[in-house]
């Protein structure tokens, strides 16, 4: 629900829907979502690598949106080299030293020779690869790049609302059907273990979940999220109701999010390169 990194083409519909055509709002949004899941996870990322991004590793973070994550965790660890891609420009034009940002379609494959990198982390990009693609070229390109001993991370939300209100399912179906329509498997957070371990290769497969709370019955993380979920969804709630006003419908989740605790799930898994 928030890095853009996908086929001009295949995915136009869902970043028209997604994505705020201002830059400035757009890129917002993408900081509060990492934000947000930093909080939820307590850290930017799940993989024993620290002591390697300590001594100096190489970093690819694909679908790397407004840079927001790479660039913290380059002033975190200052001796590691850091490599962003994604096919919009999106990142900052002020950056630390040791970062670069690539504007490419990684579904043309990685522009990057074998074994080229200690750690690669993909985050957020349910909406924008097909399940077909992510068996075809995703996984395949993403173990080519990794180095032998290195660690592969992914994390996904998975597409479903837990107590949730009469307003949040209908949006939820509606979208989860429009995805699926287009190949898109909106449930492919807790597929991504499977898939990784039929892999010759990759090992130490490891998958972690974390609660994503909506409303203030969750405290500050809660009404953080909430904020961003219905930024987020202000374009598929005038394509799912198209003869309501939109902040009507924003009210109506805040109610439904208070009244139910609503939530979903966030799923991290993790693979070493043997």
């Amino acid at each position: 629900m928030g890095n853009k990194h996908s086929h001009s083409n295949k995915s136009k519909v869902n970043f028209e829907v997604i994505h705020s055509k201002d830059k400035d709002l757009e890129t917002d949004r993408l900081s509060l979502g990492h934000y947000i899941m930093r909080e939820i996870w307590q850290g930017n990322f799940l993989s024993p690598i620290s002591d390697t991004l300590k001594q100096g590793a190489r970093v690819l973070d694909v679908g790397t949106g407004n840079g927001t994550w790479i660039c913290e965790l380059a002033a975190d660890y200052q001796k590691s080299q850091y490599v962003g891609i994604d096919i919009l420009n999106l990142q900052p034009s002020i950056r630390p030293f040791n970062v670069q940002f690539i504007q490419h379609d990684i579904l043309k494959g990685l522009p990057f020779e074998d074994n080229s990198f200690d750690f690669i982390h993909v985050r957020e990009m349910i909406f924008d690869i097909k399940e077909s693609d992510w068996s075809n070229i995703m996984y395949k390109e993403l173990y080519r790049v990794l180095k032998p001993g290195g660690w592969l991370e992914i994390i996904d939300p998975e597409l479903y609302w837990h107590d949730s209100g009469p307003v949040m399912t209908k949006l939820c179906n509606s979208v989860c059907d429009r995805l699926c329509s287009q190949g898109i498997n909106p449930f492919i957070a807790k597929r991504h273990k499977e898939s990784i371990q039929s892999m010759p290769g990759l090992t130490f497969v490891q998958q972690e979940e974390r609660v994503y709370p909506l409303g203030p019955w969750a405290g500050k993380v809660g009404v953080l999220a909430e904020s961003f979920l219905k930024e987020t969804c202000k374009g598929f709630i005038k394509w799912v109701y198209p003869k309501k006003n939109v902040e009507r419908v924003l009210n109506e989740l805040s109610t439904e999010f208070k009244t139910y605790k609503s939530y979903f799930i966030v799923v991290r898994c993790c693979a070493k390169k043997a």
